[in-house]
């Protein structure tokens, strides 16, 4: 199932094929992949996974964005942000506002079509940054060795260890769509980064 579903989605790959480190070159989004193949509705989350996202984002949740993100050799990665529907949210000094960390209303999961490690990149994760409810992108982050991130905001210095998800095709991440997070650098000379991202959303 996993190399059918890659197969699919190299049809619509149109990137540069040599080594460069122009993103716009390097990388595409595929969206709406129900659309593209039956394939991609066998490789979702098993039921039971499903059914403990009920608990949290009520019993009629839905998959609001199905996509795959192609990152190939030499492509760069994202910077740290977050997902719909929080960007899109009330915001006031970068913190959304009228809303509590504690009912969120987007959980995701990542499906590995490549094997991700510390050269292809690795799915970063931000542990407890959704505690904050800010807007990473509209802060001045600095990284440093240790896997750290440093900024400040409101007078105070903030300083939060970086997760390095890596594993072998097929995994599954599961994540809360507010932490902060980002696709890493594909530093390979030859190997594709292909992930699949599901969007799961409160029914409202």
């Amino acid at each position: 199932n996993l190399k059918i579903a890659t197969s699919q989605i190299l049809k619509y790959d149109n990137t540069e094929k040599k080594f460069t480190t122009e993103k716009r070159k390097k990388q595409f989004y595929l969206n709406n992949l129900f659309k593209i193949h039956k394939i991609f509705e066998k490789i979702l989350p098993k039921e039971k996974i499903l059914k403990k996202y009920s608990n949290v984002l009520g019993p009629n949740f839905f998959c609001g964005f199905y996509g795959a993100n192609f990152l190939g050799p030499g492509a760069r990665g994202q910077r740290f942000h977050f997902d719909y529907p929080y960007p899109t949210m009330y915001r006031k000094n970068g913190i959304i506002q009228n809303f509590n960390y504690k009912s969120p209303i987007n959980l995701q999961a990542i499906i590995l079509l490549s094997d991700l490690d510390d050269i292809t990149g690795s799915t970063d994760i931000i542990p407890g940054s959704q505690k904050l409810q800010l807007d990473p992108l509209s802060l001045n982050i600095s990284e440093q060795k240790g896997n750290f991130i440093i900024f400040k905001k409101g007078g105070k210095s903030f300083k939060y260890k970086i997760k390095k998800f890596t594993g072998k095709k097929g995994t599954i991440f599961l994540f809360n769509g507010l932490a902060w997070h980002r696709a890493g650098d594909n530093l390979s000379p030859k190997q594709n980064r292909i992930t699949l991202l599901l969007q799961f959303l409160s029914n409202h």
